[in-house]
């Protein structure tokens, strides 16, 4: 392997060891049927992975940091350590895959311009977040373009992302103490958008992509090669994790096999109830909040998704495409592996990726950010080259500068400004564009939901908080009565708190005989959970040759209290003795 791809979770690192199939099939690790090497070193490669590891970064690792990134030299250990346990140590040179939510990122729109002005443009917009500490940060943009036309007034859509030159620094210098070579520091979403533009096939048709692996979740829309939309959430990987590991026993690394294996249907095995709930409430606020955002865009850009991909390490696991087919959210839901055709660059798991049941499209989004350009682009180790990355103040004081001595400077300089006002009046109008009105009263609505729920929830806490018995009553009630009957027909309880917290529950159902329904009321008797009421209905029915029951049990706070009193005085005796 020549490259490892490195991935930081919350509480955890995923590496993934890699090189192209030419040299894995030199190498003796690839699949024998696909190892054909690329002739020409401009197309697009193949590449061979490994099987990921997860490397947990405890909280008595990190000591005072919050988080693995305030410790480069620490990252570099750690992917040191663990290509050693992956038997790579002849891995030099690193690949950090970052998420948008860990980087200073803004969506923007343009018309065509020269390169230098639309890279002056993306600075511009990160100084939008970081004032004139833009300087300290290193920048790059990537455009939704597929550039098929040459129209200067064409809507273009592009992405600057940023991260401080000072981080780039460190880890860089982090990795070089371990003799590691940090090569690249990537955004996952350029290979989101990359796939969009020169893989994923959305000729005439609405197509989306979700990427889930073990760090994020990636979306997607795309039409006729053009991204729509693209956008990262957390994954909710982690979370999920962390309810396994308690709910089973488990290491992280056990857990996310155990996940692998049974698949979202898991928390139906939950052993614990509170786990389920836990995984219930997971699902809700972020599954179910990547499934709004994406049902939003469709709706405010009036479109309907033909077909949807499932990519990468979690498409894979048991029952995780029916559960999005249950959305609704596309006609067509599919892996991405389903797309796969002898004319296409498939990623290839090496021979113990295999053993380990990955499949090729486990890699997907891996192979396509491989590709996605050199290490000199998309690299936010070195961001816009110098030259090209001075502000637009910068460009506009050159301009005036050159005018004394070049007219025609004079001239692109003002052509230059009025690009600028021309962009600065269509972005207003854009926002202005009656099409978004419902995306904003759905944007406003859910806000307001969000808040009522936020105070209903607050006005919960201020009111007053006291036990209830009722679980424990139902599962008294299953025992004692429910399965000493043929058959229970209803029960209906009713809870009071007037002074002492009591339940009436009015029974009715089937008994074998009259000598049976003796036994069941002495068993209640005894046990003194429960009392009986005097009145009571036992009946002969010819037609099943049962007896019909009707009879209504009651049982309080004070009497269960002094029940279990009474047991475990009688259990301490018995252990005495």
């Amino acid at each position: 392997m020549n490259y490892v791809l490195v991935q930081i979770a919350k509480r955890y690192l995923c590496i993934t060891a890699c090189e192209t199939v030419g040299e894995a099939a030199a190498n003796g690790t690839a699949n024998k049927g696909n190892s054909k090497k690329q002739a020409d070193p401009n197309e697009k490669k193949a590449y061979s992975f490994s099987s990921p590891l997860i490397i947990p970064v405890d909280k008595a690792v990190l000591k005072d940091k919050s988080s693995v990134w305030e410790d480069p030299a620490l990252l570099a250990r750690l992917v040191k350590d663990g290509l050693s346990t992956m038997n790579h140590s002849e891995v030099r040179d690193v690949i950090l895959m970052v998420e948008s939510y860990d980087l200073t990122c803004q969506e923007y729109q343009h018309i065509r311009g020269a390169k230098r002005i639309i890279e002056g443009l993306a600075i511009d917009r990160i100084r939008d977040f970081v004032g004139e500490a833009v300087s300290d940060f290193s920048v790059i943009y990537k455009d939704y373009s597929t550039y098929k036309t040459k129209e200067v007034s064409e809507e273009i859509t592009s992405k600057a992302f940023a991260m401080p030159k000072a981080l780039a620094d460190d880890l860089v210098a982090g990795f070089k103490s371990f003799s590691l070579n940090l090569i690249q520091i990537i955004p996952s979403e350029a290979a989101m958008i990359y796939a969009a533009q020169k893989t994923i096939y959305s000729f005439n048709k609405t197509v989306a992509l979700i990427s889930m692996d073990y760090s994020a979740v990636r979306v997607f829309i795309a039409k006729n090669g053009v991204p729509l939309y693209c956008h990262e959430f957390t994954s909710p990987v982690d979370e999920i994790l962390q309810v396994i590991e308690e709910d089973r026993d488990l290491s992280t690394a056990a857990a996310i096999d155990y996940l692998r294996t049974a698949g979202y249907g898991f928390k139906n095995e939950c052993r614990n109830a509170s786990s389920k709930r836990k995984i219930d409430d997971i699902a809700e606020n972020l599954i179910d909040d990547i499934v709004r955002n994406v049902r939003l865009v469709t709706m405010s850009l009036n479109i309907s998704i033909d077909q949807l991909f499932l990519s990468d390490f979690l498409a894979y696991i048991p029952h995780i495409r029916n559960y999005f087919v249950g959305f609704g959210l596309a006609g067509e839901v599919m892996l991405v592996s389903d797309t796969f055709n002898t004319g296409s660059v498939v990623p290839e798991p090496s021979l113990k990726a295999r053993d380990d049941f990955y499949k090729n499209g486990s890699y997907f989004l891996m192979n396509e950010l491989m590709n996605c350009g050199t290490v000199f682009e998309n690299n936010l180790i070195y961001g816009l080259k110098a030259q090209q990355a001075k502000t637009l103040d910068d460009s506009a004081k050159a301009a005036k500068v050159g005018c004394v001595g070049l007219g025609i400077l004079c001239v692109a300089g003002l052509a230059f400004f009025g690009f600028y006002f021309g962009r600065s009046v269509v972005d207003d109008m854009i926002y202005n564009n009656t099409k978004y009105d419902y995306a904003k009263t759905l944007i406003q609505q859910r806000d307001d939901i969000t808040q009522s729920l936020a105070n209903q929830s607050q006005d919960a806490e201020l009111l007053p908080r006291t036990q209830l018995y009722c679980e424990d009553v139902i599962n008294q009630l299953d025992t004692q009565v429910v399965k000493k009957m043929k058959s229970f027909g209803s029960y209906n309880i009713t809870h009071t708190t007037d002074g002492d917290e009591s339940y009436s529950i009015p029974i009715s159902g089937t008994i074998k005989d009259f000598p049976a329904f003796i036994d069941l009321q002495n068993s209640i008797k005894e046990d003194g959970y429960f009392i009986m009421n005097e009145t009571f209905s036992v009946s002969d029915d010819p037609d099943s040759g049962l007896y019909q029951l009707s009879a209504q049990i009651t049982t309080d706070k004070t009497t269960v209290e002094a029940r279990n009193a009474a047991n475990k005085s009688t259990n301490n005796s018995n252990a005495e003795n």
